[in-house]
């Protein structure tokens, strides 16, 4: 439905009540705060979802471990949230330490060790790492396709996936070959500009340059020899 508005509140509601019944150390308000780092974003309230991701960081850490599944979930969502802010070295981090517990305690096999590498790739794709991009994508792909079969619709979107970062990549190469040679064009093109040292310092001197051309500094008259007169003696 689309209610996230509502959603918070009865989430807010829920958790008071678990905090009350089971203390606030509780797994089940840990994954509350979880929900509302989730609607928050939803929201657009990225703030706020930070907040609540460090309350259920805390919580999740202090009831599984700091290598919990649920907590490399959180870190996803995480980063999905620093994605958005277009904070993208932070969001890689999260996608890390996301990418490092799901394969260490779950499995590099693993669905959600393949859904780590999926929001890895869109990071590095917004980096404009294309390369990068689709080496993680392709693991996505090999992880699920060995799960689940080539006709499974989460296979065929890894696929398209796939199909969309090579495309990146080529065009990549595309446009590196281009500035490449833009830039040799524009090297050899180039020529060297005069340095005039004027009084005033730099600034006046790329006025000069600015204002005209380099003006050509002749050698100074030499002063005339006048013929020695005779020094009368007294």
């Amino acid at each position: 439905m689309g209610d996230y508005t509502s959603a918070m509140a009865y989430q807010q509601k829920g958790i008071v009540i678990l905090e009350k019944i089971h203390g606030f150390d509780d797994p089940e308000v840990a994954l509350g705060y979880g929900n509302m780092v989730l609607f928050s974003h939803c929201l657009q309230h990225n703030k706020r979802a930070l907040l609540y991701m460090r309350r259920a960081d805390y919580l999740l850490r202090l009831a599984g471990g700091p290598d919990h599944p649920d907590v490399a979930a959180l870190y996803i969502n995480t980063a999905m949230i620093f994605l958005d802010m277009r904070n993208i070295k932070t969001a890689l981090r999260y996608l890390h330490r996301a990418l490092t517990i799901n394969s260490t305690v779950l499995g590099p096999g693993h669905m959600s060790t393949a859904t780590t590498y999926h929001a890895t790739a869109v990071a590095l794709s917004m980096m404009r790492a294309a390369p990068l991009a689709l080496k993680n994508e392709q693991k996505c792909y090999e992880i699920l396709k060995e799960l689940y079969g080539p006709q499974d619709p989460r296979v065929k979107e890894s696929g398209e996936w796939l199909q969309h970062f090579t495309q990146r990549v080529a065009q990549a190469k595309v446009d590196q070959s281009k500035v490449a040679v833009a830039e040799e064009e524009a090297i050899s093109s180039q020529t060297l500009k005069p340095v005039v040292f004027a009084q005033g310092g730099v600034r006046e001197a790329q006025k000069t340059v600015s204002n005209g051309p380099v003006p050509t500094v002749k050698n100074p008259p030499r002063p005339k020899r006048g013929k020695a007169s005779a020094v009368k003696g007294e």
